[in-house]
């Protein structure tokens, strides 16, 4: 029997690639201990940039591509 559904959660990390094909790794905060240390770990293991979205929000991507990062828009290519 359900009781309920789980509290949402929104992750710590996604993976996004831009219209052009560069690979960005995006730590948006949250996790225990090392969350932000193994999403730049993952970042280079994946030749990806790493973003912490608490600090760097959005960005203009190098081909262009406004790129936006935070939880709400839920990594949106404008």
């Amino acid at each position: 029997m359900i009781t309920g559904l789980p509290q949402y959660q929104p992750p710590i990390e996604q993976s996004l690639r831009c219209l052009c094909g560069q690979r960005f790794v995006v730590y948006t905060g949250g996790g225990i201990g090392e969350a932000q240390a193994r999403a730049r770990e993952r970042a280079s293991w994946m030749s990806a940039r790493f973003i912490d979205a608490r600090v760097v929000p959005f960005l203009n991507c190098e081909c262009g591509q406004f790129l936006d990062f935070t939880i709400e828009e839920t990594m949106m290519i404008h």
